[in-house]
């Protein structure tokens, strides 16, 4: 498949082979690891309500999550909001999350004890968490949806697991008001930009 449009929103962002690098995805020398994600960047989108991948300011509420049924289910993303233009770059971008592969990969780096690429961090370097990784390598792929929720709350998944950058582990997901499956939406125009459309 030939890396979707960019659209001029996304402009001012890095490309590798013709894909935006989006602001959290991990960097280590000089080589982008798609599907895995830099804590302190993560961390930043949380604390600071921005945009997982353009690092720009969601001044918009709800907030828009894209979400498996786990963690609808769960009420808790790893992962930052994101305006809806780069929830619909994502979909188009990201085969895994437009549901176009049936299973994760079955060769996935386990980067787990990498020092953090940011230079006077004082964070542990890279952990394992639940997300897309070694474990499920190979594992039959989730379906994904746009999820729309009134709010978040920064918080700690779980206080048993290393700890994350600044203790952030991810987001609390507060009142859900709407989740679509992104296979639902990937053909309809206009995208939706709010839960009720």
């Amino acid at each position: 498949m030939a890396a979707p449009p960019i659209p001029q929103f996304l402009a001012h962002l890095p490309t590798r082979n013709g894909l935006v690098v989006p602001y959290i995805s991990l960097e280590l020398g000089g080589r982008v690891h798609f599907g895995q994600t830099r804590g302190i960047r993560v961390a930043e989108c949380f604390v600071s309500d921005l945009c997982q991948i353009c690092g720009r300011s969601i001044e918009r509420r709800p907030y828009l999550f894209l979400a498996n049924q786990d963690m609808i289910d769960e009420g808790f993303s790893s992962e930052p909001p994101l305006h809806p233009v780069c929830a619909k770059y994502s979909i188009q971008a990201c085969p895994m999350v437009g549901g176009r592969l049936a299973t994760y990969a079955k060769h996935q780096a386990d980067l787990a004890g990498t020092p953090c690429p940011d230079l006077g961090c004082s964070c542990p370097g890279i952990v394992s968490d639940s997300g897309p990784g070694p474990d499920n390598a190979g594992k039959p792929a989730k379906p994904w949806f746009m999820a729309w929720y009134r709010n978040y709350a920064v918080g700690v998944r779980d206080t048993r697991k290393p700890l994350t950058v600044g203790n952030i582990t991810g987001a609390v997901l507060i009142g859900l008001i709407k989740a679509r499956p992104v296979t639902s939406i990937t053909k309809k125009e206009p995208w939706p930009t709010s839960p009720d459309e």
